[in-house]
């Protein structure tokens, strides 16, 4: 009987303690920046090595931390057990302070480098692009409810983040936080309709769409002297359901002629629509005035857009697109799994939300590439759309595994001495229960026996 001239739990101890398979990360370094390693430096995420060879690892570890762990003390472990660095927990947590804007930059790179794709079809005549605006909430684990704010522009035909910007929450939503080019159009909810952004938007060539928020726009009639009556007006289209106005609004002297569009809710849609403003109007602790409960049975929007290319029905067309964006935060939130930051600080939380959008926007693209595929294998052959939603899915799955690469029992069973100070209890000010509880059982059984 033949036998083996080694030790074959040595050669596998050997192997587990071996490099990490890094297949699928060199897959996404392909597609990132590349200058990223001197961006590093440059922004002083990297200005000595302390346990890691190259920025690069550091950028792994903190997708790791970003998409696959919950805690750093996670991520210093499956980093110690594959030979990536044997930085501890709270090493990771400077680390990732640290490079907040350095992974800014990256996100700012990628949004610029992004194509659209070029097999949807465009409106006749129509060759800007449509960013819709919206901000999303992601609250930190402070018990005031203290939360970030998530500014996004998303262009619907080529379907990718075009701009972000993160605030803290003390900075509001606003068309000011995004640029567009001459002939674009920026839709936005009733948090956008503010005069002087408008105004700023139109300036630059950019076409405006928001939901009309009364409140903060005052309107003028046609001839731009009298006092637009909203209540009289909707109470004339009420018979008909819809109606269409041409309105002036006025800034420090400036009159801009806009166009009001307005259509009536469904029952259900304005049951919801009253039940909200009610619920704000409780958690506020003020009464709705009458035009605020008038206006919640219809949908009126204020835009800029000619009605000579423009009709009413394709401008409420156009702002009902604007629910695309928040099926992309929902997207986001859900197969990235980030519905609360894990940290207090603001540098730490600009950190984990660049990181997440710099893989998220890679993951756009690839799913952009799946598109176009799929897209033109079904020519020919009567096919129904393809669902966005899945394929992100599929591809936040495989994210996870390019990032941790092959990790196995056997890399954590051969690790385990280093791995002590990563698993271990850290004092606190309470104690250990799981230990006390074990403890004074064993005491007890001890006593009782003797």
């Amino acid at each position: 009987m033949s036998s083996r001239p080694h030790h074959t739990q040595k050669c596998l101890t050997e192997q587990a303690l071996g490099q990490i398979n890094d297949a699928g990360w060199q897959e996404i370094l392909a597609l990132l920046p590349p200058d990223v390693n001197e961006q590093a430096f440059t922004h002083q995420a990297f200005t000595r090595s302390n346990g890691l060879r190259c920025p690069t690892d550091l950028l792994r570890g903190i997708f790791a931390y970003v998409f696959c762990f919950r805690s750093f003390r996670e991520l210093a472990a499956w980093a110690v057990s594959t030979r990536l660095s044997t930085n501890g927990d709270r090493s990771w947590a400077k680390r990732t302070h640290q490079s907040s804007d350095w992974l800014l930059s990256i996100v700012q790179t990628l949004v610029g480098s992004s194509e659209p794709e070029k097999a949807l079809d465009l409106p006749a005549g129509f060759t800007g692009c449509i960013r819709l605006v919206d901000a999303t909430h992601l609250r930190t684990w402070k018990r005031s409810g203290e939360s970030r704010r998530l500014h996004c522009s998303y262009e619907l035909l080529s379907k990718r983040l075009d701009q972000v910007v993160l605030t803290d929450h003390h900075v509001g939503e606003g068309l000011k936080h995004f640029h567009g080019q001459r002939g674009d159009i920026v839709v936005g909810d009733c948090a956008y309709c503010r005069r002087q952004a408008i105004l700023d938007q139109l300036d630059e060539g950019v076409e405006v769409v928001t939901r009309l928020h009364w409140s903060s726009m005052p309107l003028l009639e046609a001839d731009a002297q009298t006092p637009f009556d909203l209540s009289g007006w909707l109470t004339h289209v009420e018979p008909t359901g819809k109606g269409e106005a041409n309105v002036v609004f006025q800034v420090r002297g400036r009159q801009q002629p806009m166009r009001l569009v307005a259509v009536h809710l469904s029952p259900e849609a304005a049951k919801r629509a009253h039940s909200k403003r009610k619920e704000k109007a409780r958690k506020n602790g003020r009464t709705n005035q009458a035009l605020t409960i008038q206006i919640a049975d219809w949908l009126v929007v204020l835009t800029s857009l000619s009605a000579d290319h423009w009709s009413a029905e394709q401008i409420l067309l156009l702002y009902r697109a604007r629910w695309q964006i928040e099926l992309l935060f929902k997207r986001i939130k859900q197969l990235v799994r980030l519905h609360r930051l894990r940290s207090d600080d603001l540098q730490s939380n600009q950190a984990v939300l660049a990181a997440m959008l710099v893989g998220w926007i890679l993951l756009e693209r690839q799913v952009s590439q799946a598109r176009r595929e799929l897209h033109e294998q079904a020519r020919g052959r009567v096919a129904g759309p393809m669902s966005t939603w899945a394929l992100c899915a599929v591809f936040a799955q495989s994210l996870h595994t390019m990032i941790l690469g092959t990790w196995t029992w056997s890399h954590i069973q051969a690790s385990l001495s280093q791995m002590q100070p990563v698993v271990r209890y850290h004092p606190q000010n309470r104690v250990h229960q799981e230990s006390e509880v074990v403890t004074q059982l064993a005491q007890t059984l001890y006593l009782a026996s003797a």
